[in-house]
């Protein structure tokens, strides 16, 4: 970021989503640090750029209607006050710890390139997250980023890249795989910003 002459602020709470005024399971304190979040950020007139994400399919988000109302009302609140949205869609997930299994299979049979996630289900498993997120997305005109363009190709996604696990345990991702991710986020940030700096 600093070669790109910029820096991030990263406001973020184990299983609350950037969804105003949600509830998840066990997390009351949600609602209140999401409002205080989101005005920080509407006040901030210096920051342009906001990125929102989230763990979609969280056991804890129990109320799905509510989850992506909240989100709805957080996207519409940063964009009426004129910042530049990026929301980051869901990534495969391969639902069991990646590194230890990858370690057994590999002592087991000495080869672990045939572990992969098919993208096929994980569209079918992810179909109502998904269309919800690209439904307030073009509610209010705000971008998406899909991290899939980064861990897959055109049929599945490999657990690991060249044997360095892509996930640290069932769903979160590495720092290998999350650097390579930022990479491509923030190559669509810097078009993004230069294209609407084009139009101002």
């Amino acid at each position: 970021m600093e070669q790109e002459n910029q820096s991030i602020l990263q406001f973020s709470s184990s299983a609350c989503p950037p969804a105003l005024g949600f509830i998840p399971s066990g997390r009351k304190t949600c609602p209140e640090k999401n409002r205080t979040y989101t005005d920080f950020l509407i006040k901030q007139e210096n920051l342009n750029q906001v990125i929102l994400t989230a763990f979609f399919d969280a056991n804890e988000y129990t109320n799905r209607e509510e989850l992506f109302l909240g989100l709805d009302r957080t996207v519409g609140e940063l964009k009426n006050a004129n910042k530049d949205i990026i929301i980051i869609l869901p990534y495969p997930k391969p639902h069991y710890d990646v590194p230890s299994s990858l370690a057994r299979l590999q002592h087991k049979f000495g080869s672990i390139d045939n572990q992969l996630i098919e993208l096929k289900k994980y569209y079918a498993d992810s179909k109502q997250n998904i269309e919800q997120i690209r439904k307030i997305a073009q509610k209010h005109g705000v971008a998406l980023f899909d991290p899939t363009v980064t861990l897959c190709d055109k049929e599945s996604c490999k657990l690991h890249d060249n044997y360095t696990p892509n996930y640290y345990d069932d769903n979160h991702l590495s720092s290998s795989a999350t650097d390579r991710i930022a990479k491509d986020l923030l190559h669509q940030m810097t078009i993004k910003s230069s294209r609407l700096g084009n139009e101002g």
